[in-house]
Parts: structure tokens; sequence; C-alpha cells
């Protein structure tokens, strides 16, 4: 497996992301061989000291793969949509150079840490018959939200809606590759591809936001076999300063706003939830109608849930 980081200023968070690497573990908890993996490491237009912190990573931790790249980038591709193609694209390289055509590219962010057993279980659920997998984005161990009850308690009960929404798809439409229990998630901090996944599909579009959802849906277009494995976890940033629009800073924010001008958070209704899922498509002219309170929405939606399951 070929890790792909790309990292722009993270200086702060930069060496818990690549510590990670340094205590993956196997399908049994024991140290996994490091030559089980490699990282490379894509430093784009860092004015930081995030290479001072990458250079010393690797002279502490030699038996780690790691391979840095520093590269200042024109102004309309400093973006982290072109530097994880970039870095995807090497990844891929190196395996042609290595006559490796069964070799696996994944990625992270460099605001991210990878469970102890993510390279095992991500390669375990490829080895099962996925030609690629999502990991589950999951909330820091120690977080900023706990100064916010509210906050957190809103945060909370959105990953229990989150739940219930994935659940509610595994019943309305079945996948065999990937049964339940899945998750809905498909984001650049945990995403993995075989090589020939990710030639079929053409590469990770080089976008400025959204780069990873657009590689999923290249990813299904092209036929491959996607597995959103609930064993595949990292621990996502809780950063206050996000730099991806629609990203879980940005959503916070929102929620922040909302929240402390006493509005509710409004998701989709079970109903349109049902109706996409189905194929049935939007809820036409229904417009705020087709949106809830979370408050309502997750007890509405474990009744639903609840009553599939019964069928």
């Amino acid at each position: 497996m070929s890790v792909a980081i790309p990292a722009h200023d993270e200086e702060e968070r930069l060496r818990d992301c690549l510590d990670g690497f340094t205590r993956q573990v196997d399908g049994h908890g024991r140290p996994l061989d490091p030559a089980c993996f490699e990282v490379i490491l894509l430093l784009n237009n860092c004015s930081d000291g995030s290479a001072i912190v990458a250079h010393r990573h690797a002279a502490r931790h030699p038996r780690l793969g790691l391979h840095i790249v520093d590269l200042v980038l024109a102004p309309q591709h400093a973006h982290v949509g072109w530097a994880r193609r970039l870095a995807m694209d090497e990844a891929l390289n190196r395996f042609r150079l290595l006559g490796r055509a069964g070799g696996v590219i994944a990625t992270t962010d460099a605001d991210t840490i990878v469970a102890p057993d993510w390279v095992a279980r991500t390669l375990a659920e490829i080895d099962a018959g996925a030609d690629a997998v999502g990991g589950k984005l999951m909330l820091p161990p120690v977080n900023l939200l706990d100064g916010d009850p509210q906050l957190k308690r809103a945060t909370l009960l959105h990953r229990r809606y989150e739940r219930l929404t994935d659940r509610m798809a595994s019943l309305l439409d079945p996948d065999p590759a990937d049964p339940w229990p899945r998750h809905g998630d498909h984001g650049g901090a945990s995403l993995a591809a075989t090589a020939r996944a990710y030639l079929r599909a053409g590469g990770l579009p080089p976008l400025p936001t959204g780069e990873d959802q657009a590689f999923h849906r290249a990813l299904r277009r092209s036929g491959a076999r996607f597995r959103h494995s609930p064993r595949v976890r990292v621990f996502t940033s809780d950063r206050q300063d996000g730099r991806a629009a629609g990203g879980m800073a940005a959503t916070l924010a929102g929620w922040r706003t909302s929240l402390a001008n006493g509005n509710d958070i409004l998701v989709e209704c079970p109903d349109a939830i049902a109706r996409r899922i189905g194929g049935g498509g939007p809820l036409v002219g229904r417009g705020e109608a087709a949106r809830v309170s979370l408050e309502d929405a997750v007890p509405a939606m474990a009744r639903r849930v609840m009553e599939l399951q019964a069928e």
C-alpha cells in the first residue's frame, strides 16, 4: 500500500499524523511490518515548519518508508484537490516502476490520525474483494466540543442520524459488495483503491474542493466495488479554522451560529431520504418541507428503520 498525504502549512498537526503510521498493527494487534506500506507526503506551498517536522520524523523513524515531496504549485493549482491528485499519481507511478500492478493507493489528510490497524483493515477489505474502501471518520478522542455542550450534543445526535440514514439505505438499496454494517463516509481522510480501480476511474479529479466525493462517484461509475467499512477508522481534526468549503469545520461553525441564534439544525426528512434512496428523486415542490429539525428527524428515522426491518 502507498499512502498519499497532501499537506499545506500543517506544522502543528503533522507529527501526530505521521506518528499514527509508526504504530500500525496487524489484525491480531501485533506490530505491522513497515514493508507492507509507504507514505508519500506532498508538501505544497508551505510557509511554516511542515518540512522540518517531516524530515525530523523521517530521521527518528528510518524503518517507516516516508517519501517527502516539497513543491510550490502555481496559484491555479494551489489547492488540496491538485495536491492529492499529484500524490496519488506518484503512488501509481511507484507501483508501475516496481512492477506491482496489484498495489493499493490510499490517501488521508495531514490533520488526521489513522487508527492503529488502519493499514491492515484497509488491506483486509481489498483482500475480501473490494476495489475501493472508505473509512469511518471519528471524532477526536479529545476535542474542542467538550467546551460547548450544546454543539457537542448536536454533533452526536447528527451521528445517530447518519447511522440511521446508512441503515435505511442498506435496507432500501442493498449492495452485495457493501453489506450492513456499513457507513456513509468516503472522504479524503480515509480513501483507498486498487491501482487498477484508480486507473479505471480516471484518477482522482483535481478539484479545488470536493475532490474526494467526485472520486467516489468516478469509482462507482467505473463499476468499482466500493466498501464503506466500519472497521477502517480515522480520527479527524477538530480544527476551528476550516479550509475546505463544506468541510467539518465549516459545518460545525454553521451549527454553532444556528444554535446561538436559537434556530434548529435542519436535515433531510425521512420521507425525502427514502424517496431519494429508492430512486424516486427529490420531493419536487416541497422546498423546506423536505427538511426538518434534527431533534425531530432522529426519532422519526428510528421508527422508519424499525418498520423497514419488520417488513
